[in-house]
């Protein structure tokens, strides 16, 4: 009840986007800076409507030692776009709306699981302790952890897309889909769909053939650097 107190007062005055309301508020110091160090605050004071899932200052002190410090600086920048992008869900959704979704696609890309745990909502595992702070350009819904996106790979990304399907099922037929799933790290030059079709006609459906495989096996691994 105190945390939802001191952030219907932030509102209350001032400037009343994203920002300034979280700012106010003074338990999202951190997460302020996350979003200036990832260059997000323009993106938090656009005209959205968006909905974010903002960790406290307490909810960022969990995470193990040293990592906030490590994600503020300059070339860790992508990591910390991509988490805090997977705090934003396009759109203004209240509490009411949040409650009805499964899952609610953020603005990384991923997908973020909506659950009751023991009679309580919670957004990717985080606990969701006050919700429907409004702003002038979206709602904030408090959460009392740093939500981690999961951590895919290459295969699963490429899949996730739509555009990589002939890939996909080259690398299937290459049983190449364990290699790229593994360790890495792997730059893959990915030829999408389209560039697949401009191949002369039957050559994606030869290479596919069993007989082949070793063919396609080094063609593909020519489209991957280690």
């Amino acid at each position: 009840m105190e945390m939802s107190e001191t952030l219907a007062g932030a509102r209350s005055s001032g400037p009343n986007d994203i920002v300034a309301v979280a700012s106010g508020a003074g338990d999202f110091n951190t997460l302020i800076a996350a979003a200036k160090a990832a260059g997000l605050v323009g993106v938090l004071q656009s005209d959205g409507p968006l909905t974010v899932f903002a960790p406290t200052d307490a909810a960022f002190a969990k995470l193990p030692k040293g990592t906030v410090e490590t994600l503020l600086k300059p070339e860790n920048k992508k990591a910390l776009v991509e988490i805090l992008t997977y705090h934003v869900v396009p759109g203004k959704l209240e509490a009411a709306d949040v409650l009805k979704k499964k899952t609610l696609d953020t603005a990384n890309g991923e997908r973020a699981k909506i659950a009751m745990i023991n009679g309580k909502p919670t957004i990717a595992g985080a606990n969701i302790v006050a919700t429907d702070v409004e702003a002038s350009n979206g709602v904030i819904h408090v959460i009392d952890a740093v939500m981690i996106p999961e951590q895919r790979d290459i295969v699963d990304v490429a899949v996730s897309t739509g555009k990589f399907k002939t890939l996909a099922a080259a690398l299937g037929a290459a049983d190449l889909v364990s290699t790229l799933k593994g360790k890495g790290p792997f730059t893959v030059l990915a030829p999408n769909d389209a560039a697949f079709a401009k191949l002369p006609a039957g050559t994606v459906e030869m290479l596919l053939l069993p007989e082949n495989k070793g063919k396609l096996k080094e063609i593909l691994l020519a489209h991957v650097v280690p």
